[in-house]
């Protein structure tokens, strides 16, 4: 349940698609987080998508991966505006993981 899991605290939650539910959520917390939005470069989810799809044609495929990167970002970034929010991204995270943790909880 959200409750006990409030009582263990920081608490991270990682899930793409919360960026689409987000504002449903915020009236269940005891308190508003704050927000890390850990952006990927498109063409890298895409080609990891499509790496791990069966038989699909990849045009079609990649033309529907970035529609949905741009819906999701778009998401991410209106459901968080008035929030604390810290920006990072996927491949300054796998670079230097230590250095951007302690860059992102100052």
């Amino acid at each position: 349940e959200l409750s006990d899991l409030q009582k263990v605290k920081p608490w991270i939650l990682k899930d793409p698609r919360m960026c689409l539910t987000f504002r449903t959520w915020l009236p269940l917390f005891d308190k508003i987080p704050a927000v890390v939005f850990v952006y990927r470069n498109p063409v890298e989810m895409a080609k990891s998508m499509i790496k791990r799809a069966e038989t699909v044609d990849a045009k079609w495929r990649m033309k529907r991966i970035f529609r949905l990167w741009m819906a999701y970002n778009k998401a991410a970034i209106t459901q968080s505006d008035d929030l604390c929010r810290v920006v990072t991204s996927n491949s300054k995270i796998l670079e230097n993981p230590l250095s951007e943790i302690n860059r992102i909880i100052k």
